[in-house]
C-alpha cells in the first residue's frame, strides 16, 4: 500500500472516530455515513458517491444545528478533516473528488 493510500486509511478512521462522537446526531447518520465511506474505501470500490454522503449528512446536521449558538464543535473539526486532509490526499491519489 502506498503511503498516500495508508495516509487516507488513517483519516477514514479519524472520520469514524469523530462521527462516532457526535452527541448531536442522534439518528447516527453521519457516522453510518462515514462506516459506509470507509467500508467503500476498503472494499476498493468507487468513493465518491461515498464522500458525498458523508459531506451531505454533515451539512444537513450543520443546518439542523444552525438555530443554536455554540463554539466550534466535534462537527466543525470532522468537517476541516474532510475537507483540508482526506479530499486533497484523496486527489493526490487519482480520486475524482
Amino acid at each position: 500500500m502506498t503511503q498516500d493510500l495508508r495516509e487516507i486509511e488513517a483519516i477514514l478512521g479519524q472520520i469514524e472516530r469523530l462521527a462516532r462522537q457526535l452527541p448531536t446526531d442522534p439518528e447516527r447518520f453521519v457516522e453510518r455515513s462515514a462506516i459506509d465511506l470507509r467500508t467503500t474505501f476498503d472494499d476498493r470500490r468507487a468513493i465518491e458517491s461515498a464522500l458525498d454522503r458523508v459531506r451531505i449528512s454533515v451539512q444537513a446536521l450543520r443546518r439542523a444545528l444552525s438555530s443554536q449558538p455554540r463554539p466550534a464543535t466535534t462537527l466543525d473539526f470532522l468537517d476541516d478533516v474532510i475537507l483540508h486532509e482526506l479530499m486533497p490526499r484523496l486527489r493526490r491519489s487519482g480520486f475524482d473528488v
